[in-house]
């Protein structure tokens, strides 16, 4: 077996500065006798002879001194710059480049939180609604969205974000509500790529299951588009919730179908290019992700109609 030359210097240090065999072994954690075999190997691999043993004490040869103090510069150093580079892991500092099909509001927030708890680090957000290179295009974090991840991929799942159908009091105005889910084929609804599912829409309701096909409409992959429209009135959306929340809350969309629960939902997922060396940075991305999940699946809703 090679002689693992940092490790035997540091035994050989040991050994001066504790006096004895037996006491730098203690220190150690490891028997006498493996202690003096790494030594005689550093001694035969220098070719010199290091130390003078005696049954009574330990002497350096005049070699041993010269390397003794090499020894205690060089360990010195190399302790200063793991320091240094822990200190670096902590502080951490240069370019985090994220891909996302869009930012909803509580990912802002862990966004925020993120830069305002790592100054250093510079973040570039990519808005990109298609499949990312991530090598290529030189991403370190993919908030990714239900949908096939490339191979050779590695994803961590985040969330499960639940769905809400909603429409603005002036489309319910002109049209109607829906009481049961059977009756949103009568109606204008705009249908997205992000769910599991675009169409039909499947809900359930204490263990009774509904599926409704939906005239055609409008598609999207962007659910910012979709919250738009609502708002101004152009349909019935079905959207994860973290997008409409504040909208619901404020009056300005109204949930609908009382009761009954979106059988779909829309996965967010933290994607990295290789998962044999993530860096500091994403790694703390993600657990920020991972922090905020809850406030991600749940927001309140208040207002409904029925």
């Amino acid at each position: 077996m090679a002689l693992d030359k940092i490790h035997a210097m540091r035994a050989f240090v040991a050994v001066i500065q504790a006096g004895s065999f037996t006491n730098a072994a203690r220190l150690l954690e490891i028997s006498a006798p493996s202690l003096s075999r790494q030594i005689a190997e550093l001694e035969r691999t220098l070719d010199v002879r290091l130390i003078q043993r005696t049954t009574r004490r330990l002497q350096l040869t005049a070699e041993g001194q010269i390397y003794l103090e090499g020894c205690e510069r060089l360990l010195e150093q190399m302790d200063e710059l793991d320091a240094e580079v822990q200190t670096n892991r902590r502080q951490l500092h240069g370019l985090l480049r994220i891909a996302a099909p869009e930012m909803p509001k509580p990912l802002i927030t862990v966004l925020k939180e993120y830069m305002d708890s790592y100054p250093n680090v510079k973040v570039e957000v990519d808005i990109l609604n298609r499949p990312v290179d991530m090598v290529a295009e030189g991403i370190d974090l993919w908030i990714h969205i239900f949908g096939p991840i490339p191979l050779g991929y590695i994803s961590r799942p985040i969330v499960d974000l639940p769905l809400a159908v909603c429409a603005s009091p002036d489309y319910l105005a002109r049209f109607g509500a829906p009481l049961h889910p059977r009756e949103l084929s009568d109606h204008r609804c705009m249908h997205t790529k992000l769910t599991r599912e675009s169409n039909p829409w499947c809900f359930e309701r204490d263990g009774e299951s509904c599926s409704v096909q939906l005239l055609d409409g409008l598609v999207t992959n962007t659910g910012d588009l979709q919250r738009e429209l609502a708002l101004a009135g152009h349909g019935i959306v079905r959207l994860p919730l973290v997008y409409v929340a504040d909208d619901i809350k404020q009056g300005r969309l109204l949930t609908l179908l009382e009761g009954w629960k979106p059988q779909a939902s829309v996965l967010i997922s933290a994607v990295y290019p290789s998962a044999r060396y993530v860096p500091t940075k994403v790694s703390a991305f993600v657990e920020f992700l991972q922090h905020h999940a809850m406030s991600l699946a749940h927001s309140p809703v208040s207002r409904s109609k029925q």
